[in-house]
């Protein structure tokens, strides 16, 4: 199954239901409809934090914006690989990804 199929709640993939013909593919087209709203969701967050970044503009908070834009890249990160792309101490990482979280 690809990816986007996976991406729906568990609740509507069946996984260990038996289902056939028109069952099944009833099934299958609302788990892959779940998956698309789940992206379609998570598009809109990206889509809004490139808003957010554009207004943010690069003077003063030029490591923020950097630090959003490597986060908005990086499906998964830590506060040491932040520090490391973009060569800030791994203190001053960890005060940005709070800012950017809102803790």
């Amino acid at each position: 199954m690809p990816m986007s199929f996976w991406s729906a709640p568990t609740e509507f993939q069946n996984k260990r239901s038996v289902k056939v013909g028109l069952n099944w593919t009833e099934s299958f087209l609302i788990c892959v409809n779940k998956a698309a709203t789940v992206g379609f969701d998570e598009l809109e967050k990206l889509r809004l934090a490139e808003v957010r970044l554009a207004d943010m503009g690069g003077t003063t908070q030029s490591a923020m914006a950097t630090a959003v834009r490597f986060a908005i890249k990086s499906p998964v990160f830590t506060v040491a690989s932040l520090a490391n792309e973009i060569v800030i101490t791994p203190q001053a990482a960890s005060v940005l990804v709070r800012q950017m979280v809102g803790n």
